[in-house]
């Protein structure tokens, strides 16, 4: 039988609360919250109870007691929790809509176009999916899209200029920390 409850901890030289917990096989995990110990009584103690929350969540996580939409919500409320900001997941059209128009005043007309026209083409490709989350885009959509390129005539040393291109936008996305790692 499984301990009923997630626990905290201190670790010698850490300032953030710990969350002991355990997952669905009975083994102890321990995470750190991100949540730092700190600051007069009552800040502490609003800390703790901050603290205790997101270790309660990984417990409910590691247990899989979540679906994936579930696990999405709890990282959104938790973040949004210790952050005391919004998270927002950016939709992959307005990202490389929004980045397709920067470039046309950082960069000369015909590359601003050539840009424009691959963030388009990449979009007309997901068709419904372009408005799914950026952080949802997978190799396997790029894939598809240099295939129908490649199938629709273009050289391959086209498609792979075309493939560096349009790795820009996403690894702007990954230094921004929208995602985790670049599908292209």
């Amino acid at each position: 039988m499984l301990p009923v409850m997630a626990t905290l901890r201190k670790k010698d030289g850490s300032k953030y609360w710990f969350a002991v917990f355990y997952d669905a096989h009975g083994k102890q995990r321990q995470r750190s919250t991100r949540i730092a110990d700190a600051g007069n009584p009552a800040e502490r103690g609003i800390a703790r109870r901050k603290a205790f929350k997101v270790a309660m969540e990984y417990e409910e996580t590691a247990r899989g007691n979540r679906t994936e939409a579930g696990i999405r919500q709890t990282i959104k409320e938790l973040f949004e929790s210790v952050n005391e900001q919004r998270l927002e997941f950016v939709r992959t059209d307005r990202f490389l809509t929004a980045w397709a128009d920067r470039a046309a005043t950082a960069k000369k007309y015909r590359t601003a176009q050539k840009y424009k026209g691959l963030a388009n083409a990449f979009l007309d490709y997901l068709g419904e999916r372009k408005e799914k989350k950026l952080a949802d885009i997978t190799a396997g959509e790029v894939q598809g899209f240099v295939d129908r390129e490649l199938s629709a005539g273009k050289s391959a040393q086209s498609v792979t200029g075309d493939m560096k291109i349009l790795r820009i936008p996403f690894n702007q996305a990954a230094r921004a920390g929208l995602i985790i790692s670049n599908p292209v």
